[in-house]
């Protein structure tokens, strides 16, 4: 049940890891945020990675005015630097942090766990993971 009017929706979180290398990573985070509240609100939204530890490695920030029983789909790229690719024999996940202001105070936090690797298809080289065969 939701208790506050503007909240991330559920499953309201979404990332993408469109660049991936062992040097770095870009992560794309989608976050759509409700209004169900009777009149506009201006909301601030801070998408936070952490490690495995829970130390923050990188933070993006934005702010919008949603309408009243409107929503609204933040798109945040963050680049993580020398990252720990996930894998089969290394497990490793980062968390997304979705932290939602209004105006100053916290009204919704909620974490995704997000894996950091890389997936393709090539003709001359077959199925490679991670880079590597």
């Amino acid at each position: 049940m939701v208790t506050n009017p503007v909240h991330v929706a559920h499953w309201g979180t979404f990332a993408i890891t469109p660049e991936v290398a062992e040097t770095v990573a870009i992560v794309q985070v989608k976050t759509r945020v409700r209004n169900e509240g009777k009149g506009a609100v201006r909301c601030a939204l801070a998408t936070s990675i952490l490690d495995g530890e829970g130390k923050t490695v990188r933070t993006a920030d934005a702010s919008q005015s949603i309408t009243a029983s409107g929503e609204y789909e933040f798109v945040q790229q963050l680049r993580v630097e020398r990252p720990n690719l996930w894998s089969p024999d290394n497990p490793y996940l980062y968390k997304v942090r979705s932290t939602l202001r209004e105006p100053d105070q916290v009204v919704d936090e909620c974490d995704t766990p997000l894996g950091i690797r890389h997936v393709e298809f090539e003709a001359d080289n077959g199925f490679l993971f991670n880079g590597k065969r």
